[in-house]
């Protein structure tokens, strides 16, 4: 009996130090691994501080187009309801040209009054040159457009007369 308490104990030994030498390997083990992930903490740290930049620079990014884009969007509206404005006036005003029919033309009163400055230079030129007759169907044009811009200035006038 003593013999196999000795064997036993001589067993229990062995594992002992086996277990110890696992202990201690697993130790190592658990060193080289802890030193690792510092490492490795330490190789990605860079990394995570510029993913936070990025995020955070997306994060303004997306403020900023959030932003924007409510801008444009009012802007939008705003410029949509001056189309449907003047799409109504441009309605209205072709109503109300629509009886002139084909005989009368609408001209801006100041190409009116380029085309009357460009007909008395044509008429002068042309009488210095000879050529009364030319000179003479400029004036003609001259005095149509002078009747036409004293024409369109009297509703005016008639209008501020009658509220006098």
């Amino acid at each position: 009996m003593i013999e196999q308490q000795a064997e036993r104990i001589r067993e229990t030994e062995a594992q002992l130090q086996q277990q110890t030498r696992d202990a201690e390997s697993s130790r190592a083990a658990t060193r080289d691994a802890e030193a690792a992930a510092r490492s490795l903490r330490e190789e990605v740290a860079p990394q995570q501080r510029a993913l936070a930049a990025l995020q955070d620079r997306l994060a303004s990014a997306e403020t900023e187009f959030a932003a924007e884009r409510a801008r444009l969007l009012e802007r939008i509206m705003r410029a949509e309801g001056r189309v449907a404005e003047a799409d109504g006036e441009l309605r209205r005003l072709r109503g109300q040209l629509a009886p002139l029919g084909r005989s009368h033309a609408v001209v801006a009163v100041e190409t009116l009054r380029l085309l009357r400055g460009q007909f008395d230079a044509l008429a002068q030129e042309l009488q210095r040159g000879g050529d009364l007759v030319s000179g003479a169907m400029c004036q003609v044009g001259i005095c149509a457009i002078d009747q036409t811009l004293a024409a369109r200035s009297a509703p005016s006038a008639a209008a501020v007369r009658q509220s006098a």
